[in-house]
């Protein structure tokens, strides 16, 4: 077997473990935070740390991933440092060592997956597989371990789980190890490093891209934050773990048959589709569970949804994105989007808990399904770029800046 074919196999394993570990630990977070009698300003300050700490890693992250020879060094000691935090994690209970540890796995956690992102990419190339194949064998690993995990959590408590989670993820991060890359693409990445770096602000001269930077902020961080928000309210409604993590890994199932089926489309008409239907369904998921008093069985049914969201969000987002900015550009803009949502996220997080207590849980879930209402207008508008016309204005602009 050729070296290629066994990194991509090599990577796959990897995504099934290290996803497997993160369902034990971040998918019961926020439920756990609920057992530890928090007042609901700590609960918003701990929420809020989740997607706040992950703007403050993808700038570091941004800084010191420079090329590839640093970033395998980078992927190994992240997943080692949020791991042993991982494993500690369920035996404290005091709040400002709770804020210590959730800051410093939050730091590392969404960081590290968009830098895991260009590995898989960079491997799955290799072989002429799409990133989507290795992907999905993340949403797999979700689908067992929130299914296993809610019910070793009612057996043997979160901070056993959350031990079995950190071990998987060094385990993960020794089989990377293993992986081995050309020398040609070393030096190749080391000499793009040195490239002058893109003047990003001139890129929001784009319209488009102003409308997909909205678009995405709102779809992805009220997603994030429901998510919490969601937690918390399966806590309120007396829903035991076992029974969570069932229809979580539903959750994933949904999630994995959305990306498989999606991932098919690639014109901008189905891409924009993709958009509107993936806010649409967040609108409904939402709506049905700021209706007061229906069964249980109904509220944990609509996270299903949330598969819907996320399967066609992965699945069309980069893909649109390229569509109307040049291609070079593509990561940067992605990341200015991703760190602007994980930005709303956590102001979101960081106030829904005293939105809460001061109102309901029915007053938060319809105010967030108002607002992602606003995509579904945004997107029709969204225009592909004139990749010749495109290319020129902006370098010119650079140009002119340059000058």
């Amino acid at each position: 077997m050729k070296r290629d074919q066994r990194n991509y196999i090599k990577i796959i394993i990897i995504a099934f473990i290290r996803f497997f570990g993160d369902a034990f630990f971040y998918a019961f977070l926020a439920r756990y935070f609920s057992t530890l009698n928090f007042t609901s300003i700590q609960m918003g300050i701990l929420l809020g740390i989740i997607p706040g700490m992950a703007v403050v890693g993808n700038i570091i992250l941004s800084k010191v991933a420079t090329n590839l020879r640093v970033n395998r060094i980078i992927f190994v000691t992240w997943i080692l440092v949020e791991s042993t935090f991982i494993i500690f994690s369920g035996f404290i209970t005091s709040f400002w060592w709770v804020l210590l540890f959730d800051c410093i796995c939050c730091f590392c956690s969404n960081s590290f997956y968009n830098l895991f992102d260009t590995f898989i990419i960079y491997i799955a190339n290799k072989v002429e597989k799409t990133y989507s194949s290795i992907r999905v064998f993340g949403t797999v690993a979700y689908i067992f371990s929130t299914f296993i995990g809610g019910f070793l959590i009612s057996k043997i408590g979160y901070k056993y789980v959350f031990l079995i989670g950190g071990i998987l993820m060094i385990i993960a991060a020794l089989i990377f190890i293993f992986i081995k890359f050309d020398q040609s693409d070393f030096n190749l990445s080391e000499q793009e490093d040195k490239k002058e770096k893109t003047k990003l602000h001139l890129l929001f001269k784009n319209k488009s891209y102003i409308l997909y930077f909205i678009s995405i902020i709102v779809i992805l961080g009220i997603h994030w934050s429901s998510d919490s928000i969601y937690n918390l309210y399966t806590s309120y409604l007396q829903i035991d773990d076992a029974t969570f993590g069932y229809f979580t890994s539903g959750s994933m199932i949904v999630e994995a048959v959305t990306l498989v089926i999606a991932s098919r489309f690639r014109k901008l008409k189905s891409l924009k589709a993709m958009f509107i239907l993936s806010a649409s369904c967040l609108v409904i998921r939402l709506s049905i569970f700021a209706i007061p008093n229906l069964n249980n069985y109904v509220y944990l049914s609509a996270q299903l949804l949330r598969g819907v969201t996320y399967g066609l969000l992965m699945s069309s987002n980069l893909y649109l994105l390229s569509n109307i900015v040049p291609h070079k550009y593509v990561n940067k803009c992605f990341f200015i989007a991703f760190a602007a949502d994980e930005s709303f996220s956590a102001l979101i997080n960081l106030t829904s808990t005293t939105i809460i207590s001061v109102t309901s849980y029915t007053f938060i879930f319809i105010l967030l399904a108002i607002i992602a209402i606003l995509p579904t207008i945004l997107v029709t508008f969204i225009k592909p770029l004139d990749q010749e016309k495109g290319q020129s204005k902006l370098s010119s602009s650079l140009r002119q800046t340059q000058n």
